[in-house]
């Protein structure tokens, strides 16, 4: 469920010898407190929703007689 699209990384090289290539490459970004909030929000509102639909729709009175 991604609610903004999902990140990319782009990486160029260039002049990179062989003594280089194989050592690990760290990546480290920060977020907003609001983007790291998003997704769980976004779940906890859709549960919640089909939580009250489906609590007024068993609420409704579907009988034929009294």
């Amino acid at each position: 469920m991604d609610t903004l699209g999902r990140t990319a990384l782009k990486l160029r090289l260039s002049n990179v010898v062989d003594e280089q290539h194989r050592k690990e490459l760290i990546v480290t970004y920060h977020l907003s407190k609001t983007a790291v909030l998003r997704k769980p929000l976004v779940i906890f509102s859709a549960l919640s929703t089909v939580f009250v639909f489906s609590w007024i729709v068993s609420k409704i009175d579907v009988r034929i007689g009294k």
